[in-house]
């Protein structure tokens, strides 16, 4: 067949690329020619050396006997890592040859590319191992060569060699002056692969390749042995230096956990960037609010603003931290987050001051996976955990009638047990409504009761209570209402019901929660968010007493003055003699705002309130989605391996 005029190129380099070859010295002895189709073809090849390219193309291209139909030079359009374009020379080279350049953070474009030249008959070079093998074995293939053939209609041509990691090997010496290297090369009888789960058809492809690389590997033996024991080139099955396969796998899995950690990385600042933009465009409509928005509402979104253009910022520069592959990807999309945000308006409808909140929550969460922030979390295993409960470990799925404690969330609980440390829980619920959080949790902990009113022994708690129910041998510490603060709230709640009149918030019901006679804690409900109920009630009740909330609608929670969940987890913490910087808490509403303060590692979920994650140095995923055990899910590892950073 004739040369085709835009393929010059392409043979020019061929022809200089041979005169490299002679005059390394190298002595290749190729087999298996008469196996390459007249078709379109997959060629797939193992890898172990960064010149394999260079030699899986020569059994296409050199002449052989008998001639037939199939005697002529063809040429292989390999696919090839991005960065290689990079390269001011390589990349017209690699362009000019027509070759493939694979995004490895983004595939499908260069997949797609593949198929249409194997449909147009060409032959498409791939190394389904993705990356140069340590061990010198078949490593885990990917399944896009069978996808490929399959969608094309064409076969794959199994090219095997032996040799080309004595001339440069990854983490190896260069050989590139002449070494007279044997380099053996196989061709392997085209395959159709069948139908069924390309990662099933995959293992088929991958046992060929293996079969014929220990053939091959006899093969090299017999004519260029014996293999030298210990040599580095040589694989650890045979007696050689190279790792094994499984040692060699977990460097290979690392460098493809990173490659999907960049791509959801991607994935997510370009999702949030979305998101961004769709609030910026509904903002036009509702700017008529601004009109009427009051002095504090006004304050209120742009501190907001604020917020967002913080956090924002802070997650698009550290966002590019660490990444090697598809750098410039999360460059571009960290600086569309940028630009966006310099478009939010310094005040904002207050319809715009939830999807600003979300934004916030998103961008804390996604800068707060990154794994040089992941590292920083806890340089200390810590002594002691504690956690809110109802909305941070305890809660109802979708769908379901019935709350629960996930089994990840038991586990990190019952990781720490096991490992000899505390776990504590911090909570607005009074002792009888504990049992269904102790049976759900597995286990009856210290419990940081009625937001700091109490230390109750949960092992020591009956598994059913009512008010009347005496607990004098769980409680470890009270702090309730005297007689004339329990006094002064009620006149509160009073004034607050009139102030009101003719809203929700003056049909105000308050419940006394009293514990073996003490006032521990006041909950006043009405059908409106709980934040306006606190606010109501803050302005008549002075200093005696603290309103706060741990539900986003519906009721407050008053206690006294200077009790809070933080004074009764200090309480605690200075009997257990545990230093509150080696402590780690987790909360998801106001009442949590000021423990998450006190400790060490105060960690908000994803779906905590916002005033919490404004504040919160950490922020973990939503309880739905495990947010305590993914946090803790790094340290319990890093325990695990010493030495691990």
């Amino acid at each position: 067949m004739a040369k085709k005029a835009n393929d010059v190129f392409y043979h020019l380099v061929i022809h200089l690329v041979k005169g490299v070859f002679k005059a390394q010295g190298l002595k290749f002895n190729v087999t298996g020619a008469e196996n390459i189709p007249d078709t379109g073809a997959v060629v797939v090849a193992n890898h172990t050396g960064y010149m394999d390219f260079t030699y899986v193309g020569l059994p296409f291209y050199t002449p052989h006997s008998p001639r037939t139909a199939l005697n002529r030079k063809r040429l292989v359009r390999f696919m090839a890592k991005q960065e290689v374009w990079d390269n001011p020379i390589g990349g017209p080279v690699m362009s000019g040859m027509k070759h493939i350049p694979v995004d490895r953070i983004d595939t499908v474009p260069s997949y797609n590319k593949a198929v249409e030249d194997l449909k147009a008959g060409e032959l498409v070079g791939v190394f389904p191992e993705g990356t140069l093998s340590r061990s010198f074995e078949i490593k885990k293939l990917r399944t896009g060569a069978v996808r490929m053939a399959r969608e094309a209609g064409v076969p794959i041509v199994p090219v095997i060699l032996v040799g080309s990691q004595r001339v440069w090997p990854k983490d190896g010496p260069k050989h590139l002056g002449r070494s007279n290297t044997p380099i053996e090369i196989n061709v392997l009888p085209a395959w159709y692969p069948p139908e069924g789960p390309a990662d099933e058809v995959t293992k088929q492809l991958r046992h060929i390749m293996a079969d014929g690389l220990a053939e091959l590997w006899q093969r090299y033996d017999e004519l260029h042995g014996p293999l030298p024991e210990g040599a580095p080139w040589v694989p650890a099955r045979y007696d050689g230096g190279a790792l094994t396969l499984e040692e060699a796998q977990k460097l290979d899995d690392a460098v493809q956990n990173e490659r999907r950690r960049v791509r959801t990385l991607r994935d997510d600042l370009d999702a949030l960037a979305d998101k961004l933009n769709a609030l910026l465009a509904g903002l036009g409509e509702t700017s008529k609010e601004l009109v009427v928005q009051s002095k504090d509402a006004a304050n209120h979104t742009a501190q907001t603003v604020a917020t967002a253009k913080t956090a924002i910022e802070q997650l698009a520069e550290d966002a590019v931290e660490g990444v090697k592959e598809g750098v410039s990807k999360v460059a571009s999309a960290g600086s569309r987050l940028r630009q966006l945000s310099a478009q939010i308006p310094t005040n904002v409808p207050l319809a715009a001051v939830d999807a600003l909140n979300q934004l916030v929550s998103d961008a804390k969460q996604i800068r707060d996976r990154l794994p040089h922030r992941v590292r920083a979390r806890l340089t200390e295993f810590p002594e002691a955990l504690v956690t809110d409960v109802d909305g941070t470990i305890f809660y109802q799925p979708e769908g379901s009638t019935t709350r629960v404690v996930t089994e990840s969330t038991r586990n990190a609980f019952l990781d720490m047990r096991t490992r000899g440390k505390c776990t504590f829980l911090a909570t607005g619920r009074t002792p009888r409504e504990l049992p269904e959080v102790f049976q759900a949790l597995g286990f009856a902990p210290i419990v940081v009761a009625a937001n700091g009113t109490l230390v109750v022994d949960g092992a020591k708690l009956p598994a059913e209570l009512s008010e009347s129910t005496d607990i004098s041998d769980a409680i470890l510490h009270t702090d309730g209402f005297t007689a004339d603060d329990a006094a002064t709230v009620r006149e509160a709640i009073n004034a607050t019901r009139s102030a009101n009149a003719g809203g929700p918030i003056a049909d105000l019901v308050m419940d006394e929660e009293r514990v073996n006679g003490h006032i521990i804690k006041y909950t006043a409900r009405a059908d409106v968010a709980s934040a306006d109920i606190a606010a109501a009630i803050t302005e008549h009740l002075g200093d005696v007493a603290t309103v706060n909330y741990s539900a986003p609608w519906g009721y407050a929670e008053i206690s006294p003055a200077g009790v809070t969940k933080a004074s009764g987890l200090k309480w605690l913490l200075s009997k257990e003699g545990i230093d509150p910087a080696r402590v780690v808490a987790f909360g998801d509403m106001p009442n949590d705002i000021d423990m998450l303060a006190y400790v060490g590692t105060g960690v908000a979920m994803g779906n905590a309130d916002p005033a919490v994650i404004a504040q919160a140095q950490w922020v973990t995923s939503p309880v739905a989605k495990d947010g305590v055990s993914e946090f803790l899910a790094p340290v319990f590892q890093r325990e695990e391996t010493p030495g691990q950073v």
